[in-house]
């Protein structure tokens, strides 16, 4: 063996790396398995549906009313609210703020469906905010919730509205947890405009195998 060529600055340099990433490597793994890491509140948007679409000639011929108000579209978006540790949540508060580029949300009627509401004390509630400043969000308030994996408990919020539901961010944390926004309703839109660009066969159907395990894992 030429214990020369092994200890070239080349080769010194090479071994310096690969230490150096095993043990960053073995840092990382430690750092997982011995330091916590917070429970997730995940509040995802699930679907957004429009259930009632006027056209503009529609519109002066027919009336369309929702609890005696004229409305010409009538939007139904849901959103999740799951708690993805393996443990009990307890008292949780959190602030979705809407975007509202094009003028303050109006929100006709807010949902909230509760596999536990007969058990649940107090019981969910989701209130609307506008403060002095002008902002406007939407508080969100869940005596406990446990995990979503082992016993289904997840909050369904079903908002009623006049044009799809925008959100800008998504506020609450507490001790040993987070909070996480998700919106799916963007996240499909965006892979389906992947696997339509595609340019050949082939692509086309490695983008939808991709599309189909990210949908899946998400």
């Amino acid at each position: 063996m030429d214990w020369k060529i092994i200890a070239t600055n080349e080769a010194i340099s090479n071994y310096f790396v690969f230490g150096a990433g095993l043990l960053v490597g073995l840092l990382g793994h430690l750092a997982k398995t011995l330091v916590p890491r917070p429970a997730i509140i995940q509040f995802e948007k699930q679907r957004e549906i429009s259930l009632i679409k006027l056209s503009h000639d529609a519109q002066e011929r027919l009336k369309v009313t929702y609890q005696d108000e004229p409305i010409n579209d009538f939007q139904l978006t849901v959103f999740e609210l799951r708690n993805k540790s393996r443990r009990t949540i307890e008292d949780i508060k959190l602030k979705l703020y809407l975007d509202e580029v094009g003028g303050q949300q109006k929100l006709y009627e807010i949902l909230i469906e509760d596999p536990m509401e007969d058990l649940r004390v107090p019981e969910p509630t989701v209130t609307c905010v506008t403060e002095e400043s002008g902002e406007h969000f939407l508080t969100i308030s869940v005596p406990y919730l446990n995990n979503a994996r082992d016993h289904k408990d997840i909050l369904t919020v079903k908002i009623y509205s006049p044009r799809p539901i925008k959100v800008l961010k998504l506020v609450g944390g507490g001790n040993g947890w987070m909070t996480k926004f998700f919106d799916r309703v963007a996240f499909n839109s965006k892979l389906d405009g992947i696997v339509r660009e595609s340019n050949s066969t082939m692509e086309f159907v490695l983008n939808t195998g991709i599309a189909t395990l990210l949908r899946r894992w998400r």
